[in-house]
């Protein structure tokens, strides 16, 4: 009975936090044109390309500006120049979407991307090791899929969804001991390399000490194979992508994370200490897998550039968020960094339905207020950094001992 009610109780928590997710879409797409796609560039940059024209180049650039505002940028007009900036090989799994018209193309992606994203939180949560109750299960789910951040994505139709699905899928494979697979994932996600970068060189590092041959090979095999192909329908594209990705990092506003909140300099040098940091702990402490994935894609959300928009990128703190649940609190100084972790959670969780209640209460527009999540990410990733020293897998494998089957620890400097 009381199992029941739990799960009536969750039901309609879910259900709030939907119907508050979009009046704070509805809010915020007063001042945002509901028809931008963040796809749309890259579909019209694939279709050029499937037509022999190039994806770099200034009259594709000027297509794209024409089907995403309605006319072509002035050189000084203050507004994002939607030019393609990601590898040539995105082509090559676009392809197939370009013979439809857009119009079918953007629903497709647009429902697509909750159930995408479903997969991806049942894959971490199974990288975990984690065991969770019915209601409780749903409850994540409804907080994890009514974020602001997969909300946003969702209507922005942002790749990250899709690609970060990919990569999990590789993680999880990885996991597994199926090293073909998960190698050929790996080299997939490199299409999107700023989400994957840190994580892909760590996943390198450990195979090269644990002599998992099949992953490394599948890996470059894979990888060779996707730069022939895209070099054949896209020839000399590395240099232009080069050189996109480099304008695209140097535009107006598109810093890091911890250059919005330190600035430039500040923030390159607190980037230096994140990774300084994270290498050791990662080495010396013995992190398992999912313990390094928390760590290294939070870091990673917290030094790729980014603007306000780009909260979609917070979706990479999932692992970190199942950790900071999952942290037992042994000592005063893991029960204040686990306290400060989850308040930080929570501000990312239940932002939307907050600015709704400020909407309510005090009839002002706060429709800006759950792109103000920067500090709070960063909390998130200092306290997971802190907390994955010891990590949950004593807790974990006490609790759960088939979690040992596919959670080792790195092997990296474990000999010392």
């Amino acid at each position: 009975m009381q199992s029941r009610r739990n799960q009536v109780v969750s039901i309609l928590a879910v259900a709030v936090l939907t119907i508050c997710a979009g009046i704070q879409l509805h809010e915020v797409l007063q001042i945002v044109r509901s028809s931008w796609s963040d796809l749309y560039p890259q579909w019209k940059a694939s279709q050029a390309a499937v037509h022999h024209e190039d994806p770099y180049s200034k009259s594709v650039t000027d297509q794209i500006q024409l089907g995403f505002y309605g006319h072509v940028l002035s050189p000084h007009e203050p507004a994002d120049r939607q030019n393609f900036v990601y590898p040539a090989h995105l082509v090559l799994f676009l392809a197939p979407l370009t013979f439809l018209p857009w119009k079918v193309v953007r629903p497709v992606f647009a429902v697509a991307g909750p159930i995408v994203l479903a997969c991806t939180l049942w894959l971490w949560i199974s990288l975990s090791g984690l065991k969770f109750s019915r209601d409780r299960l749903i409850l994540l789910y409804g907080v994890v899929l009514t974020s602001w951040p997969a909300i946003w994505a969702y209507q922005q139709q942002q790749p990250t969804i899709f690609i970060f699905a990919v990569f999990s899928l590789a993680l999880f494979c990885f996991a597994h001991q199926r090293d073909v697979l998960a190698g050929a994932l790996l080299a997939m996600t490199t299409v999107k390399p700023n989400l994957v970068l840190l994580m892909a060189v760590w996943l390198v590092v450990d195979a090269l000490f644990t002599r998992r041959w099949k992953f490394l090979g599948s890996l470059t095999v894979t990888g060779l194979v996707l730069l022939a192909a895209s070099e054949l329908l896209v020839p000399g594209w590395i240099h232009e992508w080069i050189h996109a990705t480099s304008v695209y990092a140097h535009e107006p506003l598109k810093l890091s994370l911890l250059g919005h909140i330190f600035g430039a300099r500040t923030g390159y040098g607190i980037t230096a200490i994140l990774l300084i940091v994270a290498g050791v702990r990662l080495a010396v402490r013995k992190l398992n897998l999912f313990e390094s994935a928390a760590v290294l894609l939070s870091i990673s959300v917290c030094i790729m550039p980014t603007t306000k928009w780009m909260v979609y990128n917070n979706l990479l703190l999932i692992p970190a968020a199942l950790l900071l649940i999952a942290v037992p609190a042994e000592n005063r100084v893991k029960r204040a960094l686990r306290f400060f972790g989850r308040c930080a959670l929570s501000w990312l969780a239940f932002v939307a339905p907050l600015a709704v209640l400020i909407l309510v209460i005090l009839r002002g527009h706060f429709r800006m207020l759950p792109f103000c999540e920067m500090n709070t990410v960063f909390c998130v990733t200092v306290c997971t950094l802190a907390l994955a020293d010891r990590g949950v897998i004593p807790y974990l494998a006490e609790a759960h001992p088939s979690y040992l089957a596919h959670a080792r620890p790195s092997p990296v400097l474990a000999s010392n």
